[in-house]
């Protein structure tokens, strides 16, 4: 408080409140306690310094003083046995507080490291204001400290307020005395300096280059791209992409490439976005490689369907040692009604794969049109553009878009969408009359710019960064769209099969939608889950979540196979599966809260027909679904529920409101995720999950001729506020052994 006053004094900006920094013992502390209205404010989190801590940075305004001392008064109010003292949780985990400083503002402090006295540099401020007058009054006070806002100087959002400046570092470091409210500074990343000039993009290459682990070897992840062939010429692809692992499909053409497309996916796949590099720290590791299979060229040839085309192109990029496949190439046509079509079906077809189920595609939403978008209005004009065949898909992964990048460097533009919203570039499903959940997720593609007099625009600080196929002249160039968010999503993929070689495909398709969560920005979208899920599914993947579990958070996965149907189109299995819950210690949590997430990954068999609304031609093979006894039914009342050979006298009584997504939504689609938040002493009677069959034209048919064998994969994750459950559970999964009835 007395710095406050001396700046006051000296007539200096001065801050309402004190920024303090609080380390923080445990690995997943209490956060939301140190963010309220009518006490401190969250206003960052830091790194953690080791396995043990971390540190929150929060902004204790004047009148609110004694915030602390009001929690440690509660904490030592008397308790009756058996009861927690009030805060107990948040003063426990709390091992120092100390003033913070401008580097604590920092989401990543080797960026602040990174900084040189007194030079210029470009950041953004992110205020947890929105009034127009804290607005004003943080622009003068920057001001007054000597940092100037760039001509497009702020971004005003909701819950955020976005102001780009140059500084100094020296400057900077005045700001948690001065200014109200701050919740980041970040260093700000233009792809413009990637792009600059052709000088400086052949820099960049070859600082990129020198800055990769390249550990690719004959056991490696392998990508197939299928487009219009990919550039290996390129000195970023060549270790990756040798000759003989390019391929056609396409009559009478060769395997070179055509257009910047395909060599522009074969980036994205490989690196990610390019951009990222700007604030790397320390070397990127590679470990998967790629594969080029052509299926689109110039050249005029015979029309040939391409469902067939696409078919050809998985089987020949699995030759070339692909399990993976990627595809950002779609239908112009829109099909409102989200009906298969021979292209998607043909796709479902190659990933079924006679029963085996062991491949993996990710394929586009497809685009929308920067022109045709009402940049006062997006979401509109996203909701009349339907996601493209063969989105339709249900084997296939297919990705919509999202955008981070809000920020508009040329004068007079600002971006249409608001950081962490859905990308103007996407598709929806909105007109689908068929209610299946697509796209599954969403990643990257940039975002696009409005101009009050010049319309809407692609400009290069909303875009990705990745290899040019014209590499001696031009070697990176900007990419977007739907097409980046593909590419992104098969590098995902890529990873968590690298970093979990022995799963299946089914279970690499199934921990990215069950790691993927709604940003607040789209839980604004709409009320409902199945409104959020029309525009961005399940939405963005979280990397980390999907590669590992932690102390908090412990995930299993279980692959099996189930014969649904009878000879007399009955129904002939369903699992039942004892949940490996640490049950003594849940029930030691009390009424701490805790997070059950159970996804199902299938595949089906399709059989496309106009005549799909008909039980008897249905596309689908067969279907399967899940559910979780509930706290309040016993074992045999659960399974009876689901099996009616096994009567009880009392039945038991589902809760279906308990989920997020809901039995309905989520049992359209062939992969399934759901969750819901009970206490943890509720969670230890959850303890069973049944996997059981659903309709499909294998019922109809003669079950000599069909497979009648469902390959699945079942990843159940449980996630506490505060208790590491990780361990226990690890001990408790070696004992999940099916009960087949």
């Amino acid at each position: 408080m007395q710095q406050i006053h001396n700046r006051r004094d000296n007539n200096q900006p001065f801050a309402d409140g004190l920024y303090l920094d609080i380390e923080l013992k445990g690995k997943y502390p209490p956060y939301k306690s140190l963010d309220g209205k009518l006490g401190a404010r969250l206003m960052s989190i830091g790194k953690r310094e080791n396995e043990e801590t971390s540190v929150a940075s929060i902004f204790l305004p004047v009148k609110n003083s004694r915030w602390l001392s009001k929690k440690l008064d509660k904490y030592e109010e008397p308790v009756t046995e058996g009861k927690k003292p009030k805060n107990q949780t948040l003063i426990n985990s709390i091992e120092t507080i100390s003033s913070a400083t401008a580097r604590s503002l920092f989401p990543s402090k080797e960026e602040y490291d990174g900084l040189r006295p007194l030079q210029q540099g470009c950041f953004e401020i992110w205020l947890d204001v929105v009034d127009d007058a804290e607005i004003e009054k943080a622009k003068r006070i920057l001001n007054q400290l000597g940092i100037s806002l760039t001509q497009r100087s702020f971004l005003k959002f909701e819950q955020v307020t976005v102001l780009l400046v140059n500084a100094t570092k020296e400057a900077l470091d005045e700001i948690p005395f001065s200014l109200d409210y701050v919740e980041a500074i970040r260093c700000y990343y233009s792809p413009n300096v990637l792009l600059a000039n052709d000088e400086e993009q052949r820099e960049w290459a070859d600082l990129i280059l020198d800055d990769v682990v390249q550990n690719v070897n004959d056991e490696s992840v392998i990508v197939g791209i299928l487009d219009q062939g990919v550039n290996n010429g390129h000195p970023m692809l060549e270790p990756f992409l040798p000759d003989d692992r390019r391929a056609t499909v396409i009559p009478n053409t060769n395997v070179f490439h055509e257009g910047d497309h395909g060599t522009g996916m074969a980036g994205l796949v490989e690196y990610g976005d390019l951009t990222e590099f700007l604030g790397r720290h320390g070397h990127l590791e590679i470990n998967h490689a790629l594969a080029s299979v052509k299926i689109l060229s110039q050249i005029p040839n015979e029309k040939h369907l391409y469902g067939k085309i696409t078919e050809d192109a998985i089987v020949k990029a699995e030759e070339l040692g692909a399990k993976i496949t990627c595809m950002a190439v779609t239908e112009e046509h829109e099909r409102n009604d989200g009906s298969p079509t021979s292209w998607s079906a043909a796709i479902d077809k190659a990933l079924f794969n006679g029963g085996q189920c062991d491949r993996l595609m990710v394929i586009s939403a497809g685009n929308t049109k920067p022109d045709t978008i009402d940049a006062d209005d997006y979401k509109t004009t996203l909701i009349n553009s339907s996601i493209q065949s063969p989105g339709q898909s249900q084997n296939a992964i297919v990705v919509g878009a999202y955008t981070k990048m809000s920020v508009c460097e040329h004068d007079g533009y600002t971006a249409i969408a608001p950081p962490n919203g859905v990308s103007p570039h996407t598709r929806t499903r909105w007109f689908w009359r068929r209610n299946t959940i697509k796209p599954d997720i969403v990643m990257e593609g940039g975002n696009v710019a409005h101009h009050q007099m010049l319309g809407n625009c692609v400009l290069p600080e909303l875009d990705l960064v990745t290899t040019c196929p014209d590499f001696n002249q031009e070697p990176l160039m900007g990419f977007d769209a739907t097409s980046a968010s593909t590419a992104l999503a098969a590098r995902l993929a890529a990873r968590i099969k690298t970093a979990n070689p022995e799963i299946s495909a089914l279970s690499v398709r199934a921990l990215m939608i069950h790691s993927a969560a709604w940003t607040n920005e789209m839980k604004s979208l709409s009320q409902s889950p199945s409104g959020i899920m029309k525009y961005c599914g399940y939405g963005v993947p979280n990397e980390q979540r999907a590669l590992v579990s932690n102390d908090t958070h412990a995930t299993f996965i279980v692959e099996n196979e189930l014969i649904p149907f009878k000879a007399d189109g009955t129904y002939k299995e369903m699992h039942f599966y004892a949940l490996p819950w640490p049950k003594e210690l849940l029930e030691q949590m009390y009424d701490e809260t805790v997070k059950l997430r159970v996804t199902l990954s299938y595949y089906i068999e399709p059989s496309p027909s106009f005549k799909s609304d008909y039980n008897r031609y249905r596309l689908s093979s067969a279907g399967l679904t899940f559910d979780v006894k509930t706290a309040h039914e016993t074992k045999e009342q659960f399974i009876a529920r689901k099996n009616k050979l096994r009567p009880v006298v009392e039945k038991g009584k589902n809760d279906c409101n308990r989920w997020e997504i809901g039995i309905t939504l989520r049992g359209n689609s062939t992969v399934q995720s759901d969750w819901f938040e009970c206490t943890a002493r509720e969670l230890a009677e959850c303890n069973d999950i049944a996997v059981f069959p659903q309709s499909g034209w294998w019922k109809f048919r003669k079950i000599e001729n069909v497979h009648n064998r469902i390959k699945y994969s079942l990843v159940v994750s449980i996630e506490s506020a505060e208790t590491e459950i990780y361990d226990a559970v690890r001990i408790a999964v070696g004992q999940v052994i099916p009960i087949v009835l």
